[in-house]
């Protein structure tokens, strides 16, 4: 008999999931929570995605203890074959035994494969390894961002900026201050200058239109980004003109 035990690690794992995937849209600025302290942001994002891999790893323990527990019925059988056939006459198998493997040895010797070294030559044809521009590039998360500041989502488009970037900027006094100066913006032209797995640099070529009436051609307008490997997005990071 194996004793039926309940394993705890469910119960945890779907709490911890639970929590960590309710911080994580909080934390992207999906899910907004008045009645708690939660603010979007990179900690919360941190966090949740902490609590979402110690559940999946609740999880995956309770799966692995699931699959011994069923590994040991075939060895708790194994005894029970045994006392059922206390008395065969397993005297008339035992001259059997010596005679066998004199046979299969000489036929053991041979299977020495020497193939293996004609693989040896295949490490020297890989390729080296390359970089290929993901399918959302820096060029079109510049023109997302500024519609962002057309449509006045100033709260979204603030999420699109590196943690860098955001320190070195007063929210409501630099960068809702000097956006509510702007009627509308144009990206008239892009150019990606380099691009690697984790950061980004573009040229842009905009128009500001100021409420004054005032127009304001920008022709080298670099900007600098980072890769956000949570939300698989191009995050400014620096710019100059």
């Amino acid at each position: 008999m194996i004793p039926d035990i309940t394993s705890p690690l469910p119960t945890l794992a779907t709490f911890f999931i639970a929590g960590g995937v309710f911080l994580l849209l909080t934390g992207i600025n999906i899910l907004k929570v008045e009645k708690f302290s939660i603010a979007p942001g990179k900690r919360t994002i941190i966090t949740g995605s902490l609590l979402t891999l110690v559940g999946i790893s609740f999880l995956m323990g309770d799966i692995f203890l699931r699959q011994q527990q069923i590994v040991i019925i075939p060895n708790t059988l194994t005894p029970m074959t045994a006392a059922t056939t206390p008395a065969p006459p397993t005297s008339t198998f035992t001259p059997f035994i010596p005679q066998e493997p004199p046979t299969s040895t000489p036929a053991i010797v041979l299977p020495t494969l020497t193939v293996t070294s004609s693989f040896t030559p295949a490490p020297t044809n890989t390729p080296s390894p390359t970089f290929t521009i993901p399918a959302y590039s820096p060029e079109l998360a510049i023109r997302d961002y500024y519609s962002l500041i057309n449509a006045r989502n100033y709260a979204q488009a603030w999420t699109w900026l590196s943690e860098r970037f955001r320190n070195g900027v007063d929210y409501e006094k630099g960068y809702v201050g000097f956006w509510n100066t702007i009627e509308s913006v144009s990206i008239d032209q892009t150019a990606l200058i380099e691009i690697s797995p984790t950061k980004a640099k573009i040229l842009v070529e905009m128009t500001y239109y100021k409420k004054n009436g005032q127009i304001v051609k920008d022709r080298d307008f670099q900007v600098e980004f980072i890769w956000d490997p949570i939300r698989l997005l191009w995050l400014i990071d620096h710019t100059e003109t």
